[in-house]
């Protein structure tokens, strides 16, 4: 499977699906989508961590409820730091995933 395009083998594993601790990115936002328990330990950039984490990127607000189940509110999940975004990327810790949608 491509992590880039988010393509596949046509199956119904999301590109995403693999990554116990994923992201949602908009509008230079970013959101914790799964992986809750590691918030902490990920912000401190702990080693026992399941690296990399998976980063949604979505360019157009409409198309979120393609990647994100109507049921979840971005409201309702942690915010992510855009500085503790890029602090993780510089460390190679993060794998952006752009699904086609």
């Amino acid at each position: 499977m491509d992590m880039n395009t988010g393509e596949g083998d046509g199956g119904s594993e999301k590109p995403w699906d693999r990554y116990e601790i994923v992201i949602v990115s908009m509008n230079q936002r970013f959101w914790l989508w799964r992986g809750d328990a590691y918030l902490q330990r990920m912000l401190r950039g702990e080693s026992d961590v399941p690296w990399p984490i998976g980063c949604v990127v979505i360019d157009d607000p409409r198309k979120l409820n393609r990647v994100v189940p109507d049921d979840v509110d971005l409201g309702d999940l942690w915010m992510i730091n855009a500085m503790a975004m890029a602090n993780m990327r510089s460390e190679e810790r993060v794998v952006d995933i752009y699904p086609e949608l």
